[in-house]
């Protein structure tokens, strides 16, 4: 496995975080419900929201058509969200953020590393 590219790790690593979440759920679910001493102040103040891989996957596919026709070439798909034509003129990197709702938040948030 090469380690520089992590497409694979942040995969596993979401994976892994979603199925804990889900057992965690599961467990809670099992319980009677909440004793009188919980309060709302003793849950936590966040939790972990994934948005359905397959609508951010068919989002990123309508971008990439979309810069495709722009551009006049067919995009090819390098990872997940590399994409560039046949002879590697034309490149393009299409992140998808999910949407945060809280109050006085951005909507959206990226973060772009070399």
């Amino acid at each position: 496995m090469e380690y520089t590219r992590l497409d694979q790790m942040v995969d596993v690593m979401f994976t892994t975080a979603k199925d804990v979440e889900t057992a965690a759920g599961a467990e809670v679910g099992k319980e009677e419900g909440p004793s009188e001493e919980e309060t709302e102040s003793d849950k936590p103040k966040s939790t972990w929201e994934f948005t359905d891989a397959a609508l951010l996957q068919a989002k990123r596919d309508q971008i990439v058509g979309a810069l495709g026709n722009k551009e006049g070439v067919a995009l090819i798909r390098r990872s997940r969200a590399l994409f560039w034509n046949a002879d590697h003129a034309t490149r393009g990197a299409v992140t998808i953020s999910k949407r945060y709702t809280g109050k006085g938040r951005p909507s959206y948030w990226y973060a772009y590393h070399p």
